[in-house]
């Protein structure tokens, strides 16, 4: 499984503090069967413009610690970036990492109210970068009064939607958990991931957003909504 959002880096956003606290999310993720996790520090707002070579250098730490665990799991560079009017700019001079430096994905977070009125312009200039963006925790921009339909025209665009693991299990609320539903009812979802902050504040696991599905479709859950085809591609 990938894990494709997850604040794992010690000390440079909201996520762990320490390395210690990075191992620990670490090993959670690999006893949940995850393989690859994609560090996604805060790029833009109040965290700042983390530089690409502090990206680099922390997510070469981390696995290299990772490697002396014994731990099976690899972890790739990327960000969660801003959806801001010169993103697309950002990304094509290489301040903004895409996965793994691969060109094919970014995680981008669009502000809930009032939505930018540049956002579905950056999304379409990104794409034409061959770049597919991919929006961080749709479910929470789909539960405000025009997000739903900014989240419709997003995925009918080209781009993609991802769903935390701890809003379809119900974690965050029955109200969340039902917009949830929705997304995936209508094929608007297509990737759920974590969002991991810590050991103890959203864990990165995964596995339970399985109970936000019915039994009877469980078995092909992670699967299809915990994959991302052509990830590994310049490793």
């Amino acid at each position: 499984m990938i894990d494709i959002h997850c604040h794992l880096l010690p000390g440079l956003d909201d996520g762990p503090r320490s390395m210690d606290d990075t191992l620990a999310m670490l090993r959670m993720a690999a006893a949940d069967g995850v393989t690859t996790i994609v560090a996604t520090p805060h790029y833009g707002g109040r965290f700042g413009e983390p530089k690409p070579d502090t990206i680099r250098d922390l997510v070469a730490q981390v696995n290299r610690r990772a490697r002396e665990a014994a731990l099976a799991i690899e972890v790739l560079p990327g960000c969660e970036a801003c959806l801001e009017l010169d993103l697309a700019e950002k990304v094509e001079r290489g301040q903004v990492l895409t996965f793994g430096e691969t060109n094919r994905y970014v995680l981008v977070e669009v502000a809930t109210e009032p939505l930018p009125l540049y956002a579905l312009d950056v999304s379409f200039r990104l794409r034409t970068l061959g770049v597919t963006p991919i929006l961080a925790h749709g479910e929470r921009l789909a539960a405000t009064n025009s997000g739903w339909g900014f989240v419709r025209r997003f995925k009918e665009q080209g781009g993609l939607v991802q769903l935390n693991a701890d809003a379809v299990a119900g974690q965050a609320g029955w109200r969340v958990k039902r917009v949830c539903r929705g997304l995936l009812a209508e094929n608007l979802a297509t990737v759920i991931a974590s969002d991991g902050h810590s050991p103890d504040w959203r864990p990165p696991l995964l596995s339970p957003c399985l109970h936000g599905f019915p039994k009877r479709v469980r078995p092909t859950v992670l699967e299809t909504y915990c994959e991302l085809p052509g990830l590994s591609i310049g490793r």
